[in-house]
């Protein structure tokens, strides 16, 4: 399994990873923005709400991931803002993602509900996403006003299968 950027078969920057054609471009962790972009002062003056698009990729020639589930493993570091998660569709597939923000990162994306499940009991569910499909899973990140600085803010997400 994968977690890939969006935003076209080339695109290496997660900051344009907001829905359309899958990204070749997989997402690494131990990397400070390696999905998220800092936090300037306006924003965390007034808040801000920003989207990214990933997918879930099942890389794997042959064998079908199942029963695959993701949560909120670890929230943020900083007490003044929260990372939610939610899907768009309702089963893989192995086409783009339809829903498709564009250049716009505050832009909510239609149709997708997002929840902050912890633990594996409130996890979303992914369904069975056979080898080369992909389903989109949609971050939202809220900063609330008058957030206070927090360097290298971290945030972990657990993503469980079985295979075939």
């Amino acid at each position: 399994m994968q977690l890939r950027l969006t935003g076209g078969s080339a695109n290496n920057n997660p900051n344009v990873s907001l829905g359309g054609a899958m990204s070749s471009t997989e997402v690494t962790t131990a990397i400070l923005n390696n999905l998220w972009d800092n936090v300037g002062g306006i924003e965390s003056r007034d808040g801000d709400i920003e989207y990214r698009c990933l997918a879930l990729y099942n890389q794997h020639g042959t064998a079908n991931m199942i029963n695959s589930r993701v949560y909120v493993l670890s929230n943020t570091t900083s007490a003044n803002d929260e990372v939610d998660i939610g899907f768009s569709g309702s089963v893989p597939v192995n086409t783009d993602e339809s829903i498709n923000n564009g250049t716009n990162e505050s832009l909510a994306p239609a149709g997708v509900t997002f929840t902050h499940p912890t633990d594996l009991a409130s996890a979303l569910n992914t369904g069975d996403i056979l080898p080369g499909y992909r389903r989109y899973l949609w971050s939202r990140r809220t900063v609330q006003p008058g957030a206070a600085a927090q360097a290298n803010n971290t945030y972990s997400l657990r993503i469980t299968a079985e295979t075939t």
